[in-house]
């Protein structure tokens, strides 16, 4: 088993020599405990520890008692490839103090101890990183004239500052929160929400008392999601572009620019 593909703890359980290693982390780094197998009410017996004869015990090297005796503490590592190690985890992963996970270690709150899965840690360590880039590379490759509606998006209002200062901002909440970021440039409906957000700011969509959308005389809906959907209807495309017309008239001329190329000589010739 390739090691970078561990992420669980049943992967690691059954993996190689080199991966059966399971290493117990603490909460506080400091912290120390010496445990017990745990008493199973329902049985009335004990997790993780055989019912044995004498006969049987004769027969192994190796086995738990109910009064067998563990210290957990921050870098203590069970091996898997040693038959003790093997007997003391299958009563030792029952005890309340010990999460199979960190994440489960913050929602319990009598566990002190969590089994660190050191690929796992990485893999997610690696995605929050390549996360955060992919928000970063979103924003700089953002038109600045369009981060005064990116942060309006975000509940923002910061017309009138520099693009330099929004930009920042937008930067910082990558960091903090990277997902809301690429919601703002992957949503498939951001241009159309753009389109409106800025629409309503120059008054060319109206919000009625009601609720009601209305662009002129035409009824867009009851509510933001509704106006976006009518907007991106395709029977509405021709009213889309009348809108991007009203609200954007410089951009509109600038794009209709570009795209009028200018004939060569020899083409004007023919």
């Amino acid at each position: 088993m390739n090691t970078s593909m561990i992420n669980s703890l049943e992967q690691l359980e059954n993996g190689t020599t080199e991966t059966k290693l399971i290493e117990i982390k603490s909460i506080y780094k400091n912290g120390k405990t010496t445990v017990q197998p745990v008493r199973d009410p329902l049985s009335g017996w004990y997790k993780g520890v055989p019912r044995l004869s004498e006969n049987d015990k004769r027969e192994l090297k190796f086995w738990a008692e109910p009064d067998s005796k563990f210290t957990l503490k921050e870098g203590v590592v069970i091996d898997l490839n040693r038959e003790d190690h093997k007997v003391i985890w299958e009563w030792l992963r029952y005890q309340p103090c010990l999460a199979q996970s960190y994440e489960q270690c913050q929602s319990r709150p009598e566990a002190e101890f969590y089994i660190h899965i050191r690929h796992k840690e990485a893999a997610k360590n690696l995605s929050r990183k390549k996360t955060k880039f992919k928000a970063m590379e979103y924003i700089h490759t953002d038109n600045p004239t369009n981060y005064p509606m990116r942060v309006k998006l975000l509940g923002i209002n910061m017309d009138g500052e520099d693009p330099v200062v929004i930009e920042d901002f937008l930067l910082e909440r990558a960091e903090s929160d990277p997902s809301a970021i690429i919601k703002l440039y992957e949503d498939k409906f951001i241009a159309i929400r753009m389109l409106l957000m800025e629409a309503i700011e120059k008054r060319k969509v109206t919000i009625e008392p009601s609720g009601a959308y209305r662009y002129g005389t035409m009824f867009m809906g009851m509510s933001e999601e509704s106006a976006v959907d009518w907007l991106n209807n395709s029977e509405n495309a021709s009213v889309v572009r009348l809108l991007e017309e009203d609200v954007r008239p410089k951009r509109i001329k600038e794009t209709k620019k570009k795209q009028e190329k200018p004939k060569k000589v020899d083409e004007l010739k023919r």
